[in-house]
């Protein structure tokens, strides 16, 4: 058991030196080692560093929380399939545009 449990402690101090070393990488060598490497801790680097200002890009265009977190999510479901950045300022405002809520289907 203390054998599992040392186990479980070496992977989680794994687990947190690696994502402290990416948080400082540039976003290009974030990308590149996901798109290269599927490198977990570096997408996640992503995120955490574009999550605010992508949300509020959704929720301001769209004006629904929900129609917003959905719209969040698929922007960054995009980037981890397409391993490109480029848009990430951009994305979120074309997916809020073409995913508005139509009024005339919530009076249904």
């Amino acid at each position: 058991m203390a054998s599992e449990a040392a186990h479980l402690l070496a992977n989680y101090l794994h687990h947190l030196s690696s994502a402290a070393r990416v948080d400082s990488l540039p976003d290009r060598a974030l990308l590149e080692r996901f798109a290269s490497q599927r490198d977990d801790d570096a997408f996640a680097a992503l995120v955490r560093r574009h999550e605010p200002m992508v949300l509020r890009v959704c929720q301001r265009v769209l004006k629904d929380a929900h129609a917003a977190e959905d719209a969040f999510q698929l922007t960054f479901l995009i980037l981890s399939r397409r391993q490109t950045f480029f848009f990430v300022a951009r994305l979120p405002v074309t997916l809020c545009r073409n995913h508005r809520p139509d009024p005339q289907r919530r009076r249904g």
